[in-house]
Protein backbone atom coordinates (compact mmCIF):
# COMPACT_ATOMS: atom_id res chain seq x y z
CA UNK A 1 0.00 0.00 0.00
CA UNK A 2 1.45 3.68 -0.88
CA UNK A 3 2.58 6.10 2.30
CA UNK A 4 0.42 8.93 1.84
CA UNK A 5 3.84 10.79 0.43
CA UNK A 6 4.13 8.31 -2.40
CA UNK A 7 0.49 9.38 -2.98
CA UNK A 8 1.10 12.74 -3.02
CA UNK A 9 4.36 12.84 -5.34
CA UNK A 10 2.01 10.30 -7.45
CA UNK A 11 -1.10 12.72 -7.69
CA UNK A 12 1.51 16.06 -8.28
CA UNK A 13 3.21 14.03 -11.19
CA UNK A 14 0.28 13.42 -12.60
CA UNK A 15 -0.92 16.94 -12.70
CA UNK A 16 2.17 18.36 -14.10
CA UNK A 17 2.18 16.02 -17.07
CA UNK A 18 -1.79 16.83 -17.63
CA UNK A 19 -0.95 20.26 -17.25
CA UNK A 20 2.25 19.86 -19.82
CA UNK A 21 0.47 17.84 -22.42
CA UNK A 22 -2.03 20.77 -22.36
CA UNK A 23 0.62 23.19 -23.09
CA UNK A 24 2.25 21.12 -25.20
CA UNK A 25 -0.94 20.90 -27.66
CA UNK A 26 -1.22 24.38 -27.91
CA UNK A 27 2.41 24.51 -28.87
CA UNK A 28 3.47 26.80 -25.29
CA UNK A 29 6.93 24.94 -25.50
CA UNK A 30 8.50 26.67 -22.76
CA UNK A 31 5.50 26.53 -20.36
CA UNK A 32 5.48 22.73 -21.43
CA UNK A 33 9.15 21.97 -20.72
CA UNK A 34 9.10 23.86 -17.40
CA UNK A 35 6.01 21.52 -16.48
CA UNK A 36 7.72 18.06 -17.95
CA UNK A 37 10.99 19.19 -15.95
CA UNK A 38 8.48 19.07 -12.48
CA UNK A 39 7.53 16.08 -13.58
CA UNK A 40 11.05 14.80 -13.92
CA UNK A 41 11.83 16.33 -10.50
CA UNK A 42 10.00 13.51 -9.29
CA UNK A 43 10.09 10.74 -11.41
CA UNK A 44 12.42 10.26 -14.03
CA UNK A 45 10.87 8.41 -16.83
CA UNK A 46 11.52 8.16 -20.63
CA UNK A 47 8.12 9.02 -22.00
CA UNK A 48 7.96 11.91 -20.16
CA UNK A 49 11.88 12.83 -20.98
CA UNK A 50 11.09 12.27 -25.07
CA UNK A 51 7.84 14.25 -24.61
CA UNK A 52 10.51 17.40 -23.23
CA UNK A 53 12.65 16.12 -26.02
CA UNK A 54 10.53 16.88 -28.73
CA UNK A 55 9.73 20.62 -27.09
CA UNK A 56 13.08 21.46 -26.97
CA UNK A 57 13.67 20.49 -30.50
CA UNK A 58 10.12 22.52 -31.44
CA UNK A 59 11.87 25.22 -29.81
CA UNK A 60 15.49 24.96 -31.92
CA UNK A 61 17.08 23.85 -29.03
CA UNK A 62 19.01 21.24 -30.29
CA UNK A 63 21.42 20.71 -27.75
CA UNK A 64 18.84 20.33 -25.27
CA UNK A 65 16.87 18.01 -26.97
CA UNK A 66 19.60 15.95 -27.97
CA UNK A 67 20.78 15.29 -24.53
CA UNK A 68 17.12 14.06 -23.12
CA UNK A 69 17.54 11.48 -26.17
CA UNK A 70 20.92 10.44 -25.10
CA UNK A 71 19.46 10.01 -21.56
CA UNK A 72 16.39 7.94 -22.95
CA UNK A 73 18.82 5.87 -25.10
CA UNK A 74 21.21 5.21 -21.88
CA UNK A 75 19.01 3.98 -20.04
CA UNK A 76 17.54 1.57 -23.23
CA UNK A 77 21.00 0.19 -23.37
CA UNK A 78 21.25 -0.37 -19.96
CA UNK A 79 18.38 -1.94 -19.19
CA UNK A 80 18.79 -3.88 -22.57
CA UNK A 81 22.21 -4.88 -21.26
CA UNK A 82 20.75 -5.99 -18.15
CA UNK A 83 17.89 -8.11 -19.46
CA UNK A 84 20.34 -9.88 -21.95
CA UNK A 85 22.13 -10.78 -19.06
CA UNK A 86 19.61 -12.30 -16.83
CA UNK A 87 17.89 -14.30 -20.49
CA UNK A 88 21.73 -15.37 -21.45
CA UNK A 89 22.28 -17.33 -17.91
CA UNK A 90 21.09 -20.16 -17.71
CA UNK A 91 19.22 -21.63 -14.71
CA UNK A 92 20.95 -24.20 -12.76
CA UNK A 93 17.67 -25.82 -12.09
CA UNK A 94 16.52 -26.73 -15.42
CA UNK A 95 17.52 -29.36 -17.53
CA UNK A 96 20.25 -29.31 -20.40
CA UNK A 97 18.95 -28.43 -23.81
CA UNK A 98 17.31 -31.30 -25.79
CA UNK A 99 19.50 -32.13 -29.10
CA UNK A 100 17.47 -31.62 -32.34
CA UNK A 101 17.35 -34.32 -34.60
CA UNK A 102 19.52 -34.05 -37.82
CA UNK A 103 17.23 -32.46 -40.52
CA UNK A 104 16.29 -34.95 -43.64
CA UNK A 105 18.77 -35.26 -46.82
Amino acid sequence: MATRQEKEAHDKYNYHIAQADTYARQHMWRKAVASYSKALDIKDDKVTRLARCKCYKEMQEHARALADADTVLAQDAKAGIENFRVRTEPDPRSPPPACLPAPPL
